[in-house]
């Protein structure tokens, strides 16, 4: 259940947010647009995705990154939105458009290294013990043979 404040913000970011979804998560809420994670809402807080693109924008108007916790480092990926921003959809509309090309961004990223879109030539050694000796049991045959034949 959404506190009042959060059903709030919820609604402000329906306006402008396709398909907008809430999960709660860590104490918070995390807040989706169609399967793409762009913002999350923190003691009543909401906090957007950024990139190296936006994040100036943000820091410019003196917002800062959420900080889960106050003895540990702060997460650059999400700032606080301008409060301003939530009063009007023309003035909320490009900073969720923004958070949501970063976050598809970072999606994007994401499922390429899955895929191996990124990886690199070289050949990839299996974490799975039984798998590794496989591997070195068939590389190692042929020398096995040769030395059965001397």
């Amino acid at each position: 259940m959404l506190s009042d404040h959060e059903a709030w913000l919820v609604e402000r970011l329906s306006r402008v947010a396709p398909s907008l979804r809430t999960r709660r998560m860590f104490g918070g809420v995390g807040l989706y647009s169609a399967d793409v994670f762009f913002a999350l809402i923190a003691g009543d807080v909401l906090y957007v995705k950024v990139d190296d693109e936006s994040r100036p924008a943000f820091e410019a108007r003196g917002m800062g990154p959420f900080q889960p916790f106050a003895d540990k480092p702060s997460m650059r990926a999400y700032y606080e939105l301008p409060p301003d921003a939530l009063d009007d959809v023309r003035r909320l509309r490009p900073w969720v458009e923004a958070a949501l090309r970063a976050a598809r961004s970072k999606q994007l990223t994401g499922r390429a290294k899955s895929t191996g879109a990124l990886k690199s030539t070289r050949p990839v050694k299996s974490k799975n013990p039984v798998e590794s000796k496989r591997r070195k049991s068939v590389t190692q045959a042929p020398e096995r043979r040769k030395r059965a034949v001397d």
